[in-house]
């Protein structure tokens, strides 16, 4: 019985050993003050790529008449680009779609009227300087309007790059605030979250944009400035 209870001391003494001494290190452990801060950074730059949806639409009594009479205006109208120094790789058809248009008077629901014909054509070029003659000679040839041009920049990780660098010091800068106003001082960098970069869209829709008449010497379109921006989260130590 004696040995009994001896054993029985010894397990509780060996359960609890473990407990008491994970205890003791997490309480020994030192607390680390931190700071959480949001940066945001932006940077810009001139566009120096643009891509120009041209749109085509036709109709006719019968279906290979529109086909046709489309299919020759997009090809008068690639041939004017190619004239004008653009790549014909640089060309092509983004959309193409046939639809009837069905006669609205009573009783006549179904009766096919005329035959319609949406195409576009898409011309990607970096001569800023062409737009106004593509535009111009595009709707000299036969196009119906200009969808959209859509600046872009060609290699933009630079500019990604500025963006993020200027993010981060507006982080750091936040930070220095705060552990100022605190009496602290930043002694480490512990996580720091990129939280993504955005471009900026910067493009006339045919909504703002008026096509120049047949007689027009050239339609002006400037590309102005495109914006990035960035955002970063990071976590300082604090002492």
């Amino acid at each position: 019985m004696k040995l009994i209870k001896i054993l029985s001391f010894l397990f509780c003494m060996l359960i609890l050993i473990p407990t008491s001494y994970a205890s003791n290190v997490t309480d020994n452990t030192p607390k680390i003050s931190t700071i959480t801060v949001q940066g945001n950074g932006s940077s810009s730059a001139t566009p120096d790529q643009a891509t120009i949806t041209i749109g085509i639409v036709t109709s006719a009594s019968t279906a290979n008449i529109a086909e046709q009479q489309n299919a020759d205006i997009a090809t008068n109208i690639q041939n004017k680009l190619i004239d004008l120094g653009i790549d014909q790789d640089k060309i092509s058809t983004t959309r193409y779609t046939f639809y009837p248009t069905y006669d609205n008077e009573k009783y006549k629901t179904n009766e096919i009227v005329a035959y319609n014909v949406n195409n576009t054509v898409s011309a990607t070029i970096t001569d800023l300087t062409k737009i106004g003659n593509i535009i111009d000679a595009s709707i000299q040839a036969g196009a119906n309007t200009i969808n959209s041009i859509d600046f872009t920049i060609k290699n933009d990780k630079l500019v990604k790059q500025n963006a993020l660098q200027s993010a981060v010091k507006d982080a750091k800068s936040k930070a220095e605030v705060i552990a100022k106003a605190l009496d602290k001082h930043i002694v480490n960098v512990l996580t720091v979250n990129e939280n993504g970069t955005s471009v900026e869209s910067h493009n006339f829709s045919r909504l703002s944009l008026k096509a120049a008449s047949a007689d027009s010497i050239s339609t002006p379109i400037t590309p102005g400035t495109t914006n990035v921006n960035a955002n970063v989260e990071i976590v300082f130590e604090i002492q």
